[in-house]
């Protein structure tokens, strides 16, 4: 009688285990790739958009495009625009969407409207180097809205001096993290940390595109409790006291120096 091969049980067995064990290596590995990639996917949309401002402001006397009447009144409902007014130097409503947003929103940077009127235009910045643009943002559950335009008025802006986005926009959060280690408010950011791998990317004034923590980046005023308790709505419990956001002297209180500001002094 002939004999046949065949796997025993443990045989059996033991490959299964073998496969599960490469598997809990490997799957972890591919997971930090594609998010890799993504995070990549993101840089690039917004190096495109920091291309398109800078030739916005090329063609437009050097200045931001950035509506004079919210500056003036950062409480009004109307936004920037800026979305909008960089389009037809972007052709393309997928660069302003980043493939790590789950929100259902069309743009996912916000732009930094702590500039004041003075700064709006290109003569007379400081450090464009190490002051950011723009910042990564999730846009919530607002429905889609048409950026083809240089009317729109939808596009995401921050709001002042906080980390957190405008709160005419209800849904839309920060997805940066706290910025100049500001406490945690789950009303404005998405999570603690950046969203690529514990960070996220910012464009400064000079168009570059930079990957950083939130924490290293100083949001340019002191941690008083009118600041971070954004106007006490809501309020942040056990904020205020020593200034968590870059010090006058231009470091952390613990000695650190940020690696950009969203303060254009």
């Amino acid at each position: 009688m002939k004999k046949q091969n065949a796997f025993t049980l443990i045989e059996f067995l033991v490959v299964i285990a073998i496969i599960a064990i490469l598997a809990a290596i490997l799957f972890p590995v591919f997971a930090k790739v594609r998010e890799k990639a993504r995070q990549t996917s993101c840089a690039s949309n917004t190096k495109q958009l920091g291309l398109a401002f800078m030739q916005y402001i090329q063609d437009n006397d050097e200045s931001l495009p950035v509506r004079l009447e919210d500056q003036a009144n950062p409480n009004s409902t109307n936004n920037t625009g800026w979305a909008g007014r960089i389009y037809p130097y972007v052709k393309s409503a997928g660069l302003y969407h980043c493939p790590d947003d789950t929100g259902t929103g069309t743009v996912s940077y916000m732009i930094n409207s702590s500039f004041p009127l003075g700064f709006l235009n290109q003569a007379s910045w400081n450090a464009p180097a190490s002051t950011v643009m723009l910042i990564e943002t999730d846009s919530g559950v607002l429905p889609k809205y048409d950026i083809t335009t240089p009317l729109e008025t939808s596009s995401p802006r921050m709001y002042l001096d906080v980390s957190g986005p405008d709160p005419n926009f209800g849904t839309v959060k920060s997805a940066a993290g706290p910025l100049g280690r500001r406490p945690f408010n789950a009303a404005w950011h998405k999570d603690l940390v950046g969203r690529h791998t514990d960070s996220s990317n910012f464009l400064f004034l000079d168009g570059h595109v930079k990957s950083l923590r939130g924490s290293q980046v100083s949001s340019g005023y002191p941690n008083s409790s009118a600041h971070c308790n954004q106007d006490n709505t809501p309020a942040v419990a056990g904020c205020g006291g020593a200034p968590s956001a870059a010090s006058t002297d231009g470091t952390f209180p613990d000695g650190s120096t940020p690696a950009a500001t969203t303060s254009p002094a």
